[in-house]
């Protein structure tokens, strides 16, 4: 098995605009590539492993990694002002957690909370149940069982990461609560 082949198999892809050039490439020759990691965290974290992991699997085959950390990137942010925006978004949520959950609230922890974040933000049937729903039913009744899903589906995923999540029930219920009213304000906007 060559490596885009590997590395196709273990889910390191998402798209390619030419599966059989970028193969052939891979198989004809050694290439240089590189990763870069932005500087702005304390350390890095389970988000990280897979672009090492892609790295190491490379590398295994000959190719030739160079890691890249900091740069422009680290000092301004993205461009398109995305970056901003969901820092303000996770810290506002943070803040929240942290009124209900007298706990240390980790980096690690508000990658967690990002994921999730972004997980239930994808799920189709979260949207039409919060604008049909007034605030309680939705914090009683309907989140819950989407978040616990999304949580457990995230643990099955990373279980070092996530498990200070289902470690500690006041930690798990004031996450719960956050972010289910922040994406209750957010999907009620939407139509």
């Amino acid at each position: 098995m060559n490596v885009f082949e590997i590395l196709k198999d273990r889910g390191f892809f998402a798209q390619c605009t030419d599966e059989s050039a970028l193969e052939k490439i891979l198989n004809d020759h050694p290439v240089t590539f590189y990763i870069g990691f932005d500087p702005t965290a304390d350390s890095l974290h389970a988000g990280h492993f897979i672009a090492l992991m892609a790295m190491a699997w490379m590398q295994r085959a000959g190719h030739k990694p160079i890691c890249l950390v900091g740069g422009g990137t680290g000092t301004i942010g993205d461009p398109s002002g995305r970056t901003d925006m969901r820092k303000f978004l996770t810290d506002e949520i943070i803040e929240k957690i942290n009124e209900q959950y007298k706990g240390r609230f980790t980096d690690g922890d508000r990658v967690m909370v990002d994921a999730l974040i972004g997980m239930l933000r994808k799920d189709a049937k979260l949207g039409p149940l919060a604008r049909s729903s007034d605030p309680q039913i939705f914090m009683e009744s309907i989140f819950p069982k989407f978040f616990d899903t999304a949580a457990q589906d995230s643990y099955m995923e990373s279980q070092e990461t996530y498990t200070s999540l289902f470690a500690d029930l006041a930690k798990y219920n004031a996450i719960m609560r956050a972010v289910g009213n922040f994406l209750y304000r957010e999907l009620r906007k939407k139509k």
